[in-house]
């Protein structure tokens, strides 16, 4: 408040400007005077008088006589290098405009103010004033402004002080016998502000009723006595879902924002917690979605999947399943006896007999690090956890589709509970089911040894991030970036869900399960919102990319061509070649024959005689007695199955034959396992090195750790190789492996592996092993990009026809509800749906080559003639009441309420 104000004049500046300052004194709630001085520079266009007056306490000062304009420092001159923000010469205008009461008419009456008496309302304009309170009440009433706070100018304290409007809310065109006024009601205004309001209610409906009618949303359903606007409920909902604000911190903005003591936060929040927001936005849920229509409610359930792109009656559907651990809570929270809101239609699922143990088949061999399905995370880490995570699925577009809680860890019983109920969803429609698995390796071998016929025709990979992980054979198998049918398709998208779903955590984990199950339930629904909003545009991205990544490729590819001359079945003959040499590269090794395994236990058995007879420990005497017992009951065993009457003796020809081929065998599984870690080596340093740079760090991180593993895997078993102690010709193989050699896969020392394993074309194509695996990865997303066209020109389709079959059904929904209300409702939902469809039609138009025909009832006269049916019953059923006569009814009144009712 800007009161008893001194100013006092310096010296001139250049172009007649002046600093002006002047002495605020603020008067706070508790008498408290604060004082502060603000400099306020001004250019005056006439010499103004050296010194102003200054006023009364009884009196306001008035504004000052002469036009002012801000003077404009130096720096910010037309031609002077800006050393600072435009915003710098405002500051002082925007101050004085702040703190000056420009008191002329009264904002109802238009008459004149009085200095000693009026009142202000900064909710109505910054200069908004009224002469009297019957003035400030009556027009706040009727322009039904029951939430704003005038102040009242006292003269005694020299200050304002709160003007209540005392407002009492009554429900218009009704009266009863049983009405009665409810006094001392705390509402929230839409800013937080807390008002004391009384509300008339009557015996014909319940106060919670009652107050909606006002758009009060009630605390509580037993005689309530705080209530909430509606818009402020809007806030609250969009700063927990789009914002991921906790209550807490809301309802702690709303203090500082308002001023509000600590009482009066506390109160707020302890009232906006449990149901009251919860409840609300299940109800925007309902009016939003008309999901009330549907009485069936496996109707209601397959809302949830309403991917606009995803075809539902045919066609290819990929989905991605993954669990976050951070989305946890915690034990011993409060109970509750309600269901979620969301029980009968919501995205969690029911997890069954998950506490019982389960047996893990098909992954005995891990082909990566990643801790999914790992015995850590399948225990409980945390004893105060109730819940440790989440588990879910979503569509390739991110539509999020069902989720799960966990009670332990992450395991395959999961993903085949998450699969059966995809399966089920999508019963009876001809779809080709993909999923996406970070470890969909294991999971495919889980699933195939149950042998259950309804995983058969279900396609498994994994997605192309955490494909860096895996094994280079495995990697050939499942990742997205060589599996034919997945386009450009990347399968990280529950990754990026897991980031907007993730920042909930801090919120959830300390709520109770039904409530931490509507909440999350909202925010996957907004996700899902958002996602089908900007469906469209998101196919054109898509298409843009594979157009880009498709031209790219083929210039790449084609100077590859040009440079070793070879065609194009050439290139796909060394595509297949060197995904042979990847996916079969692994446990190549001969098995031994009965008389090589005799050979072996002879040597063993002479080994352990020798050990015996050079040693003077009992107790290692005792155990080498106990191992030759063992081994001779073995070689007896085989001397009888094979008939040999006479123990063979190392001079023997038979020894030395078994003994030979037994080497050459040793020799070649020992080389098999390190041209297999050569080849991995080989294939991750080539990601490596096409993945260099700032911008993928993680995954040449990742990658580097899969070299390190393969080198160190590939020098301990050359390690094995040389001590080895090999003697005679094992068929021209060496005997020792050099470093130098040992990670080329084209090495000599491994000719006697690929050369019976490998096409014999490799040696007529001289190309290394390094450009046959860029030509192939090349080729590989030739393809992709290729897929990926067809994809989405497909998803383009499929978005128009499930966007004409919503406006179909939303005329169905418009012929058969009765509700005039809801029938308005639809008409601007049919208008919606409308400019949804031809939006989409007009962003596809240029990648389309042909765009399929408007649907009939999207041009039909029939839906129109339904609507103006409608629009006709409310004019003979609400005739323009608002007018008084005809002579008060002009063309702007009837052109206003025909636009209420327009498409």
């Amino acid at each position: 408040m800007l009161s008893r104000g001194t100013f006092r004049k310096s010296e001139n500046m250049a172009r007649r400007s002046k600093i002006l300052k002047f002495t605020v004194r603020e008067f706070g709630e508790d008498n408290n005077i604060t004082t502060y001085k603000v400099p306020l520079v001004l250019e005056q266009n006439e010499q103004t008088s050296a010194t102003t007056s200054a006023t009364t306490s009884a009196q306001q000062p008035e504004p000052l006589p002469v036009p002012m304009h801000v003077h404009v420092p130096e720096e910010l001159q037309e031609g002077a290098a800006p050393t600072c923000s435009p915003w710098v010469g405002l500051r002082q205008s925007l101050i004085h405009v702040f703190f000056e009461e420009a008191i002329s008419k009264c904002a109802a009456c238009s008459g004149k103010i009085s200095q000693q008496f009026h009142i202000r309302c900064r909710d109505c304009g910054n200069q908004t004033y009224y002469c009297s309170e019957k003035c400030c009440s009556g027009l706040h009433r009727s322009e039904m402004n029951p939430f704003h706070k005038p102040m009242k100018w006292d003269v005694l304290k020299n200050r304002y002080s709160n003007f209540y409007l005392n407002m009492q809310f009554v429900r218009p065109s009704h009266s009863c016998g049983t009405q009665q006024c409810r006094d001392g009601i705390q509402v929230y205004d839409p800013l937080g502000r807390p008002h004391t309001v009384s509300v008339v209610t009557c015996g014909c409906e319940d106060v919670v009723t009652t107050m909606f009618r006002h758009g009060l949303w009630a605390s509580t359903l037993d005689q309530p006595k705080v209530a909430f606007h509606i818009e402020l409920l809007n806030t609250v909902e969009f700063a927990m879902l789009e914002g991921k604000m906790s209550l807490h911190a809301f309802c702690q903005t709303m203090r500082w924002r308002n001023d509000l003591t600590f009482e009066q936060s506390q109160r707020l929040y302890t009232s906006l917690r449990g149901e009251p927001i919860g409840q609300y936005r299940h109800f925007k849920y309902l009016t939003r979605t008309l999901s009330f229509l549907n009485t069936d409610e496996e109707v209601n359930s397959e809302q949830h999947w309403k991917c606009i792109a995803c075809p539902m009656e045919s066609g290819d559907v990929f989905v991605s399943l993954d669990a976050n651990f951070g989305l946890v809570r915690k034990k011993g929270k409060d109970a509750t006896q309600y269901q979620p809101n969301h029980k009968d239609h919501g995205m969690f699922i029911n997890l069954p007999d998950e506490d019982q143990p389960e047996s893990e088949t098909g992954t005995a061999q891990q082909c990566s690090n990643f801790q999914a399905v790992s015995v850590l995370r399948s225990k409980t880490r945390n004893s105060k956890l109730d819940i440790t995570g989440v588990f879910g699925a979503a569509c390739r577009h991110g539509i999020p589709i069902s989720f799960m809680d966990l009670k332990h860890g992450e395991r395959l019983s999961l993903s085949e509970t998450m699969i059966d109920h995809l399966l089920n969803r999508l019963a009876g429609q001809e779809t080709n089911l993909h999923i996406l698995y970070d470890i969909g390796c294991l999971l495919h071998a889980h699933l195939k040894a149950k042998g259950d016929s309804r995983f058969d025709d279900i396609s498994f990979a994994v997605p192309s991030f955490h494909a860096y992980g895996h094994k280079a054979s495995c990697q050939v198998q499942y990742s997205t970036r060589w599996q034919s049918g997945y386009g450009l398709t990347d399968g990280e998208v529950m990754e990026r869900l897991w980031s907007f779903l993730r920042r909930f955590s801090f919120i959830t984990k300390e709520m109770t399960a039904t409530n931490r199950i509507d909440l999350l339930t909202d925010a996957l629904i907004h996700y899902r919102r958002k996602k089908n909003e900007e469906m469209e545009y998101m196919l054109v991205h898509n298409l843009e990319k594979a157009n880009k990544v498709l031209a790219m490729t083929t210039e790449e590819l084609r100077q590859r061509m040009d440079t070793l001359s070879i065609s194009g079945e050439e290139v796909d003959e060394l595509v297949k070649i060197h995904q042979e040499s990847l996916t079969n590269s692994s446990n190549k090794g001969s098995s031994h024959t009965q008389e090589e395994k005799y050979v072996q236990l002879l040597l063993k058995y002479s080994e352990l005689e020798k050990k015996h007879g050079s040693t003077i420990d009992m107790d290692k005497q005792e155990e080498y007695n106990e191992q030759l017992s063992r081994l001779d009951k073995e070689i007896c065993s085989i001397e009888r199955k094979n008939g040999i009457h006479r123990r063979w003796s190392k001079s023997g020809k038979k020894f030395k034959e078994s003994h030979l081929s037994c080497q050459t065998k040793r020799k070649l599984n020992l080389l098999h396992k390190m041209h297999d870690n050569a080849v991995e080596y080989e294939f991750i340093v080539n990601l490596k090195n096409k993945y260099a740079g700032e911008r993928n760090q993680k995954i040449v991180q990742r990658l580097q750790k899969q070299i390190q593993r393969s080198s160190k895997a590939a020098k301990r078993i050359a390690k094995q190789y040389n001590q080895a102690g090999f003697t005679g010709n094992c068929g021209g193989i060496q005997d020792t492996v050099r470093n130098e050699e040992l990670l080329k896969p084209d090495a000599p020392v491994y000719h006697h592996v690929y050369g019976t394993q490998q096409n014999t074309m490799i040696r007529n194509i001289s190309v290394s092993s390094a450009t046959r695996h860029n030509i192939a990865e090349l080729r590989n997303r030739q393809l992709r990009a290729t897929e990926e066209q067809k994809m989405t020109r497909e998803e383009m389709l499929v978005l128009l026809r499930n966007l004409g079959c919503r406006y179909e059904q939303l005329v169905a929904k418009l012929s058969t509800t009765l509700c005039k209300g809801i029938q308005v409702e639809l008409i601007n939902r049919l208008e919606e749906a409308a400019n949804k469809y031809y939006r989409a039609r007009a962003v596809f138009e240029r990648c389309l080559p042909i765009l399929p025909d408007v649907p009939d009832f999207l041009m039909s006269n029939r839906t129109s003639c339904l609507i103006d049916e409608i629009v006709d019953q409310y004019m003979s059923e609400y005739p323009y009441s608002d007018c008084d006569s005809e002579s008060d009814y002009d063309e702007d009144t009837a052109e206003d309420y025909d636009s209420a009712f327009a498409i």
